[in-house]
């Protein structure tokens, strides 16, 4: 029935029904949708379960935290004197050489043939879980954490196998492409299972330590002297190519280059450097049976130390690795090595933090009424903990009061002693009539008078009590503090390392 069939005033009330109806609901979204606009951010963020733009925190920079960690505990390029966490004392007493930071002019580079993605390597899709991962991703990332600590480059280079060569020889083309003027002027080819073992000691300390001018090409470290060590054709013990220094120069690229080519130049150049196209140590062998010797410039080749960068602890061998450590073998420490060496920085940090804190972290219990000493009354001598003043006093009002108690003791002692020397009188002293037979007295040992016993417990409390009176004395003296003497430090002579033995005179 449509409203035509109800009378006028019928009509008339239905359409003032339907108005009224239809002006509630345009009234209503009007308000709401004015309310909804009034919403804080906030409240219409978590209605929508999206985090407001202003609550979310920026990402964390790993780079500027470890660079503000490191950068008070940075040993100067210029020092004179470095002693790592093991004691040992290394020193630069030559005039530096490299004097100013290389930045990103200097490139550690990784390179290997391998992918590493796998689940826990570091090319993986996870994240690394520290309890699993290998020797590769330990190593990688301590050259990784070195680079940002010094603002140097990182780079994994990930090279092609080689069809007739071992996967060894793609590391000397790849170092090489590396020194071009706009990337490295500097590359440090460092294998995985080798580890920076001062994380706070800046690469160019190391090169004034090494003797590594501007004009040397190459700086390799030695291997140990063992017979496996030995070039087959002149008998020098060879330089490992786990840790390789290259200066972008023109003598760097040639060597480089005649190194890469060993192989192909066997008939002609370096007669039989073919065997050692797969046979290991490959292209180590070859560079040290034909290239150090063809390369024999005084700035051509250098060598450091193998104790100082290659081999480690426990390897059987006269390399430690104290500067740089090499595990050619139980490739496993790689991860504790790590672990260890971010430790000798952070843990010096976090222990300066804790000793700045100590007022607040320090609570002294007296053992009386909980928390009874005031920070205050605790002085840091020479990072000694000593007792105040009001301790002094007290301990030397119970010294004082144990010798009262003791002098009177003394005293009475003295008054017994005195009763027993008294003379014995002279009257004769009558003896009871006894008008039965006196029995004859049973006779007892005599007993021994504890005069002795006395006087020797008298005498070691004397010393006792004189020992106790000479400690509250010297307490209650101002201590007189003597003048630090700077500790004067032996300079050791500087390194002479030995010539090297395919170099000309």
């Amino acid at each position: 029935m449509s409203l035509l069939s109800y009378n006028p005033a019928s009509r008339w009330l239905q359409i003032s029904v339907v108005a009224v109806v239809v002006t509630i609901l345009i009234f209503n979204t009007a308000y709401y949708s004015h309310q909804r606009n009034l919403t804080p951010p906030i409240v219409e963020a978590a209605i929508n379960q999206v985090p407001a733009p202003e609550l979310q925190k920026p990402e964390l920079n790993i780079a500027e935290i470890l660079q503000a960690l490191y950068t008070p505990l940075k040993v100067p390029i210029d020092a004179q004197y470095f002693t790592d966490p093991e004691g040992r004392i290394f020193d630069n007493t030559l005039r530096p050489i490299w004097t100013e930071s290389l930045g990103k002019k200097l490139c550690i580079v990784d390179i290997d043939t391998r992918a590493l993605d796998g689940s826990e390597q570091v090319m993986g899709p996870n994240l690394l879980d520290w309890n699993h991962v290998d020797y590769s991703g330990a190593g990688m990332m301590n050259h990784y954490v070195y680079s940002l600590i010094h603002g140097y480059s990182y780079h994994f280079i990930r090279t092609t196998p080689l069809e007739d060569r071992s996967a060894y020889w793609t590391k000397i083309e790849a170092l090489s492409n590396t020194l071009e003027e706009h990337k490295c002027h500097m590359t440090i080819s460092i294998d995985a299972d080798a580890t920076f073992m001062n994380l706070n000691l800046p690469f160019e300390w190391l090169l004034n330590r090494w003797n590594v001018t501007k004009s040397t090409s190459l700086t390799m470290a030695v291997d140990p002297n063992e017979p496996q060590n030995l070039d087959a054709a002149h008998g020098g013990i060879n330089l490992n190519c786990g840790f390789v220094i290259a200066q972008n120069l023109p003598r760097t690229k040639e060597i480089l280059d005649a190194w890469h080519h060993c192989p192909d130049l066997n008939a002609t150049r370096y007669p039989g450097c073919a065997r050692w196209k797969k046979t290991w140590p490959a292209e180590q062998a070859a560079f040290g049976e034909y290239i150090r010797y063809d390369f024999d410039g005084p700035e051509d080749i250098h060598s450091i130390p193998c104790d100082e960068a290659n081999g480690f602890p426990g390897s059987g061998s006269a390399c430690s690795g104290s500067l740089v450590r090499h595990h050619w073998s139980n490739k496993g420490l790689v991860r504790g090595m790590m672990s260890d060496a971010v430790m000798y920085g952070t843990i010096k940090r976090v222990h300066r933090n804790f000793r700045e804190g100590i007022d607040d972290i320090l609570i002294v219990d007296s053992g009386e009424d909980g928390y009874g000493m005031l920070p205050e009354q605790i002085e840091e001598v020479d990072g000694e903990e000593k007792t105040t003043e009001p301790e002094v006093e007290k301990e030397k009002e119970v010294v004082e009061e144990s010798t009262e108690e003791s002098q009177q003791e003394e005293s009475k002692e003295e008054s017994k002693e005195e009763g027993k020397d008294e003379p014995v009188h002279d009257e004769p002293k009558e003896e009871p009539v006894h008008d039965e037979p006196i029995e004859a007295p049973v006779h007892h040992e005599p007993e021994e008078e504890p005069a002795v016993e006395e006087q020797k417990e008298e005498e070691e409390a004397a010393d006792k009590l004189e020992i106790k009176q000479l400690e509250i004395v010297k307490l209650a003296e101002p201590e007189e503090k003597e003048e630090p003497k700077e500790e004067v430090k032996k300079a050791k002579e500087p390194t002479l390392f030995p010539p090297e033995p395919w170099k000309k005179a």
